[in-house]
């Protein structure tokens, strides 16, 4: 494990404090009973070891899946390391199991939780091995999906820059033409900084001379993580999809997903928002330049880009001859990675983890075994200036997730010249009240309703006049409050979490090439809760 001295001072912020995220995660990371049924174990060293007395993942056909990884990165030019050359080897091995997590192919990898899913599924596969379990982490490259609206933009200091692609079908088959152009504005947006050549030339490696932008991805990938062992799939492979066929032949059949699921959200729904909901057939079809939901109507089975039916005799054959042309949904996704690798944990975001607790009596269903839902690691990078501006206006590291309208009323709070509350003045005389109340209550009961109303009127009155002196406050520390404004943007862009719209470059650029290592540092799997990384270098 790493030893170098951390560049970060790290405040772990529960899930529930933070009021960031949806209840179905807090309630599953607190244990929550009612949730007990729906998920196999709870992620810890003694509950991954209890699971591999229960279960040894012995139906993957290991032989295959390693043949595929080596002709994958044989295929892709890459000369593999000894690292991960090692991990793949080891997965001939009846007693080797992995950890995974998956994504889509992002331009530049997109987001930066795309890199905190991959450093938690790593820190995750050390641990385990620290526990006496060889494990080793993959990432599931999603190329079957066609979201590219998504896939083609990465937000970088601030900047959304955008791949200009008409690509329709699974987005691994893409080509990377046009990609170039955003190369070079990513250069010119770096200009000098130090690093910033490495950065494009690394881009410039992976994506110019791809085949496609499955293999464009395996390599910056590969680039960014293949010291740490990394094995990167991508499972839209015939062979791998052979073995799957059972699962698809009973969704065309008898949609045994469709019921399981829908169980399951009927009683989730009872208490919470649930993500995913089944469709009849959880099938794409692939063909070229397209990925089409794949319908059933009677007794025949079609896609409309291009137009296309089958009968059932004829799917089951064209399944049967070419599997690798229909693609798992988001419901028959994670039963396909399951059924192809001994995986003990799926590492995912707070989405992720809410709809796989969905799948559990389908993964019982299919005798598939259910993983431990290890939710990826959560940060907020704030940088030594942005902290002394924090420190500066009186907001503590507990008080980050608040609105930038709360960071406001802390800085006037504790501005000694301008601090004005109507409480001081209103709690002596909500005390009044109560006894007028009372007395009045000795003489005619039904009168008491008319004394609370009177007290809430002077209270909304009182509380209408303190906005106004806060608007008025405001007003006189215009420059402060302009600055606060602009810190709560930088921190939280858009109003969402920085994580979910910043690339990794500006940091990785900022901290240097150990950044990656600096964050393993502060990732600890076991200990599910919202990191603050506050800088204590780079000012």
């Amino acid at each position: 494990m790493l030893t170098m001295k951390s560049t970060f001072d790290n405040v772990r912020i529960s899930f529930e404090q933070t009021n960031a995220f949806d209840s179905l995660l807090v309630d599953y990371l607190s244990l929550d009973q009612g949730l007990k049924s729906f998920y196999n174990f709870f992620p810890s060293p003694v509950g991954f070891k209890e699971e591999l007395a229960r279960n040894k993942r012995e139906k993957v056909n290991r032989t295959k899946l390693v043949t595929v990884l080596r002709e994958q990165y044989q295929n892709s030019g890459i000369d593999l390391t000894e690292a991960v050359r090692k991990n793949i080897e080891l997965l001939l091995s009846s007693d080797t199991y992995t950890v995974t997590t998956g994504h889509q192919l992002n331009l530049f990898t997109g987001p930066l939780y795309f890199i905190y899913k991959i450093l938690t599924t790593i820190n995750l596969a050390e641990k385990l091995k620290a526990n006496g379990i060889s494990v080793v982490p993959v990432y599931w490259m999603a190329t079957e999906d066609h979201d590219m609206e998504e896939i083609r933009s990465a937000t970088i200091f601030a900047q959304k820059l955008e791949w200009e692609t008409t690509w329709t079908g699974a987005s691994g088959q893409a080509p990377c033409s046009g990609i170039a152009e955003v190369i070079e504005l990513l250069k010119q947006k770096l200009g000098t900084m130090e690093g910033a050549e490495g950065i494009i030339s690394m881009m410039i490696s992976a994506y110019e001379g791809s085949a496609d932008l499955s293999e464009a991805m395996r390599k910056l990938v590969h680039t960014l993580f293949h010291s740490y062992g990394l094995i990167i799939l991508d499972a839209n492979d015939a062979r791998l999809k052979a073995d799957f066929l059972p699962v698809i032949l009973d969704d065309l059949q008898k949609h045994s997903a469709e019921k399981l699921v829908s169980e399951t959200t009927k009683l989730l729904e009872e208490k919470y928002h649930v993500q995913v909901h089944p469709r009849n057939i959880n099938l794409f079809y692939i063909g070229s330049g397209t990925r089409e939901r794949l319908i059933q109507e009677g007794s025949n089975y079609h896609v409309s880009n291009p137009a296309k039916t089958w009968s059932m005799k004829e799917l089951t054959e064209e399944v049967s001859t070419h599997p690798e042309r229909f693609s798992p949904n988001v419901v028959l996704r994670p039963l396909y990675q399951e059924s192809i690798l001994p995986n003990l944990a799926m590492i995912g975001g707070p989405a992720e983890i809410a709809y796989w607790l969905e799948y559990k009596s389908t993964f019982d269903h299919f005798g598939i075994p259910f993983p431990a839902l290890v939710l990826r690691s959560c940060f907020l990078i704030i940088d030594a200036q942005s902290q002394e501006r924090l420190s500066k206006f009186g907001i503590r590291t507990e008080q980050i997730f608040d609105s930038a309208d709360e960071w406001i009323k802390i800085y006037l709070n504790n501005n000694p010249d301008s601090s004005f509350s109507v409480d001081r003045f209103l709690n002596p005389i909500e005390s009044e009240f109560i006894r007028l109340g009372e007395e009045v209550s000795k003489i005619d009961a039904s009168l008491k309703g008319n004394v609370e109303a009177e007290k809430q009127k002077l209270r909304n009155g009182l509380k209408s006049i303190e906005e106004k002196v806060i608007r008025a406050r405001k007003k006189k520390n215009e420059n402060e409050v302009n600055q606060i404004v602009k810190l709560k943007e930088k921190l939280f862009p858009g109003g969402g979490l920085q994580e979910r719209v910043e690339n990794f470059i500006p940091f990785y650029l900022k901290f240097g090439s150990t950044f990656f290592d600096q964050l393993l540092l502060q990732i600890d799997p076991f200990d599910q809760r919202f990191n603050v990384l506050i800088a204590t270098e780079g000012k």
